[in-house]
């Protein structure tokens, strides 16, 4: 049997640790690969490839999805949609109810007064 001839080889090659047999063994690899080419030399290749590359979506296949729509900025292109929650609704960690208790200057301190007065609604 070749597969028993071949461990055999291959112990015989551990044990004398010998490398001059390397050669005889890559002689029986290239035969079993050999042989498993032959049988498998009938079938054909797929015509097409098993996982093709996916396509990016289209602007107009999103929107059948989610409202929004495509708009440009200075920064390019982009998607853009909103999303409505409920007061009683956790954003991770956040309660979102809890916004409505920020005050109304908040905007105002973080964007250094290029948004004044906007109380949270």
């Amino acid at each position: 049997m070749v597969v028993s001839t071949f461990l055999s080889r291959v112990l015989s090659w551990q044990r004398k640790g010998e490398m001059g047999e390397l050669q005889e063994q890559l002689s029986i690899l290239r035969q079993r690969i050999a042989r498993i080419d032959e049988k498998y030399a009938g079938f054909a290749a797929p015509s097409r490839p098993l996982n093709p590359a996916p396509t990016r979506p289209l602007v107009e296949d999103l929107e059948l999805v989610l409202t929004g729509g495509e708009v440009e900025t200075k920064f390019g292109r982009h998607f853009e949609t909103e999303k409505l929650y409920e007061h009683h609704r956790h954003h991770g960690s956040a309660d979102i109810g809890a916004l409505a208790d920020l005050p109304h200057d908040l905007l105002e301190t973080i964007s250094d007064g290029s948004v004044l007065n906007v109380p949270p609604e």
